[in-house]
């Protein structure tokens, strides 16, 4: 469960996220809200409920959270609304960490072709005379 944290900060407090083997069957839900408590309770992944689906959970909850927090207690009720806003969420965050797994910690990319056009762009630039860059930054 590396895409979920066991806690986080939200609005000067701290949530944490517990995880139950028997929730959908205790609760009849994959992930509960617990405003007060400041928790978010979710279903275990098993062999019935894969680990990409208690992942959009957590971010559904987490968006209920994130409406009650704000004072928004009404909106934070509204399923629809947090469904597609978790959705929303959870797609954007997996799209940048699925960008920042392509560069290799130092901020550069792994793809080969983009290397194989930086060593291009530099082979390019060493064909250029001193005369010519003299021309160009004038």
């Amino acid at each position: 469960m590396n895409n979920i944290p066991t806690n986080f900060p939200l609005f000067g407090q701290t949530i944490t996220v517990q995880f139950f083997d028997d929730l959908v069957n205790k609760k009849n839900a994959l992930g509960l809200c617990h405003y007060m408590a400041n928790e978010i309770h979710l279903q275990s992944p098993n062999e019935e409920f894969c680990v990409e689906q208690i992942e959009q959970t957590f971010w559904h909850e987490y968006s209920h959270m994130i409406f009650w927090k704000a004072g928004f207690q009404k909106l934070a009720d509204k399923e629809k609304l947090i469904d597609v806003f978790g959705s929303l969420l959870h797609q954007s965050i997996m799209a940048i960490h699925d960008n920042l797994n392509e560069r290799n910690g130092t901020g550069e990319r792994e793809d080969e072709d983009y290397y194989e056009e930086l060593e291009d762009d530099e082979e390019d630039a060493s064909e250029i005379t001193d005369d010519e860059l003299m021309k160009l930054a004038s």
